[in-house]
């Protein structure tokens, strides 16, 4: 009954976070996330059935608690050109920045397994509404304290960086992912700082 109750504690979901975020999705068994939670492997399989409806509870949870607060996070310490900056290394970085485990999940495993289930395609809708606004204030505020930001419409600024997103569930495959991610972050950089054409 106790390991019952420990499914509903937020300190469950962090550690499965935390193990997901560790190993990468396809080879983390549920022993290991049984390590990380303190909950029986049998436990794990009568509440979620498998990894993949536990993943799907854990990042549900993220983005309900641990997503909004990153990203207000990066509001309240960056410079908005920065806190974009910041978000793109956080999903892009392995092992992920600190704080950015949760978020590398969503937009790439989650992306992935998207395609084929619609639990982790509402998932990701759910956090992509997050992420628009998120973009959309970072813009604004850059542009009306003239940032040296683009002064291209906001909205099509936020669609741009959306399509950005687009490109990292293929990075964690990347032969040389590491590079790839300073690519598309200098890719960023120049989107949000070339003028109006």
């Amino acid at each position: 009954m106790i390991e019952n109750l420990r499914l509903a504690d937020p300190g469950f979901f962090e550690a499965a976070l935390i193990c997901f975020s560790t190993y990468s999705f396809e080879r983390v068994t549920i022993h290991q996330i049984s390590d990380f939670t303190v909950v029986r492997p049998a436990v794990l399989q009568a509440e979620f059935g498998d990894k993949t409806r536990l993943l799907a509870a854990v990042l549900t949870w993220y983005i309900d608690n641990g997503f909004d607060s990153m990203l207000r996070q990066l509001r309240k310490t960056c410079c908005p050109v920065s806190a974009i900056l910041c978000f793109f290394r956080a999903i892009g970085e392995r092992p992920p920045l600190p704080g950015g485990g949760g978020a590398r999940l969503l937009f790439s495993t989650a992306m992935r397994l998207a395609g084929h289930d619609s639990a982790f395609a509402q998932i990701v809708s759910d956090a992509m509404q997050k992420l628009e606004i998120f973009f959309y204030e970072c813009v604004v505020e850059s542009q009306e304290a003239n940032d040296r930001m683009t002064r291209a419409p906001a909205e099509h600024v936020v669609d741009l960086l959306i399509g950005y997103i687009a490109a990292f569930p293929a990075m964690p495959r990347a032969k040389h992912s590491g590079s790839t991610v300073d690519q598309v972050i200098k890719s960023v950089e120049l989107l949000l700082r070339r003028p109006l054409a």
